[in-house]
């Protein structure tokens, strides 16, 4: 009994004392999911992840096809596929110090920021569901010249916590071969 109450105490403080990192991706950013099309041959992806309890979001995102000179806004914006919505993160405000790196017609863009929207949790959830984009402003398309729909990968493992708990739950295995 005092092993069943153990282990239950010990799920339930590892439940609550964590945040949850959630991992997020833009596979396909391209002229053909703005709203309307662009037609540009531009395209990209991009993949972060987001704090559920300081609201870090931090990743990186890479161009092919617009010059860095080129890009006048990069933001995540929410919306469901299909229909323009309002900025919800500046990429391009958020970059890390040496962002962006370029080669060629290729751009990578690294950004590390806080979400601050009227209501993280409910855009979080946005995010969860589908219904956020990145997209990718220029002087040709000021509305955005390439977007993607981001995915929601869930939560991503700590790995810090998860060595924790298996120190924990090792005694307890070896305790109930003797």
């Amino acid at each position: 009994m005092k092993k069943v109450f153990l282990v239950l105490a010990c799920s339930a403080a590892y439940g609550t004392s964590h945040a949850l990192v959630w991992g997020f991706s833009a596979p396909i950013i391209d002229g053909s999911q703005e709203v309307p099309p662009t037609g540009s041959s531009a395209y990209g992806t991009a993949s972060f992840t987001l704090d559920d309890v300081t609201w870090e979001l931090a990743g990186s995102m890479t161009v092919i096809g617009i010059p860095a000179t080129a890009t006048t806004g990069a933001h995540i914006h929410q919306a469901p596929a299909g229909v323009n919505g309002p900025v919800v993160f500046n990429l391009l405000a958020n970059q890390i110090p040496g962002s962006p790196l370029t080669s060629g017609n290729m751009v990578v863009y690294a950004y590390r920021g806080t979400l601050a929207t009227a209501n993280n949790a409910a855009t979080l959830a946005a995010m969860i569901a589908g219904d956020t984009y990145i997209n990718v402003h220029t002087p040709q398309f000021p509305g955005g010249e390439i977007r993607g729909q981001i995915t929601c990968h869930g939560v991503v493992p700590e790995p810090a916590t998860i060595a924790a708990l298996s120190l924990g739950v090792l005694p307890l295995l070896r305790r109930r071969k003797k």
